[in-house]
């Protein structure tokens, strides 16, 4: 029993320094990419200027989709921060095996979160919506949809998914739309 319990808390370390890893990887490449060409560098210097603030321009075509990148890439950062948190905990001698394993357990959430997460967005992208992301917590799934309009059968549809994948309850399902 003690071989077999040491092996799932290695595998949930190996799980979440993997989702660590591959978030680091993933912010080392989104701060490289260049503009490819000059225009496009002047596109987004006028957007910036016409942000007035905080409010940013929605509607914009250019704006649309990196918002569903830049949110994307906020999300696996924001997972990755907390896995690499609770790493420094599991790894930390003065850590007390309680706290080790509630870390471990934590890791092993985020991942699955995670997977959860993309698998949401990948089964709403197939019933042909154009993008969504994705955002679990302990006690609600949101939901930020590009449409055109949803209908009730929408909703619906987003709904079942969710709860179908997630076993979040209806009222705990939260849908915004971008359009």
């Amino acid at each position: 029993m003690l071989f077999i319990w040491k092996r799932k808390h290695v595998t949930l370390i190996a799980i979440g320094l993997f989702a660590a890893l591959v978030g680091y990887i993933n912010w080392q490449y989104a701060g490289k990419v260049s503009a490819p060409n000059v225009e496009y560098n002047e596109l987004a210097e006028r957007q910036e200027e016409e942000m007035l603030g905080s409010a940013e321009l929605v509607n914009a075509k250019v704006g649309e989709d990196d918002y569903f990148r830049k949110a994307r890439m906020d999300r696996e950062e924001g997972h990755s921060k907390a896995i690499e948190t609770l790493n420094t905990v599991i790894q930390n001698d003065a850590t007390d095996e309680e706290s080790r394993t509630a870390a471990a357990e934590q890791v092993a959430a985020i991942a699955q979160n995670s997977d959860t997460e993309i698998k949401v967005e990948n089964l709403i992208k197939a019933k042909g919506y154009q993008d969504a992301v994705v955002y679990m917590s302990d006690d609600s799934v949101s939901v930020v949809i590009k449409s055109e309009g949803l209908e009730a059968s929408d909703i619906s549809l987003i709904q079942g998914i969710v709860t179908q994948e997630t076993g979040a309850a209806a009222e705990q399902i939260k849908i915004v739309e971008i359009n």
